[in-house]
Parts: C-alpha cells; structure tokens; sequence
C-alpha cells in the first residue's frame, strides 16, 4: 500500500501536467489497487 500512496499523487500530477489522460490514471490507480489487495 506504500506503493500505492506513493503512485496516487505521481499519476496525478502527470495528469495536470498533460502527460496522462484522466482515464488512463484512474485505470492504472484501480488496476494498482486491485493488485495490492490480492497480495494483502
């Protein structure tokens, strides 16, 4: 989950900066989400 808090406001700001679509960070923070719940 550390990883994870760690990505939310990297993505984000690759957001503002116009680098990601707002989509495709929500997708890749989900797709995150999901993997670091299986583990736990």
């Amino acid at each position: 989950s550390a990883a994870l808090t760690a990505a939310q406001p990297e993505l984000m700001r690759g957001v503002s900066k116009g680098i990601f679509h707002k989509n495709t960070a929500a997708r890749k923070m989900s797709r995150l989400s999901a993997r670091v719940k299986k583990i736990a």
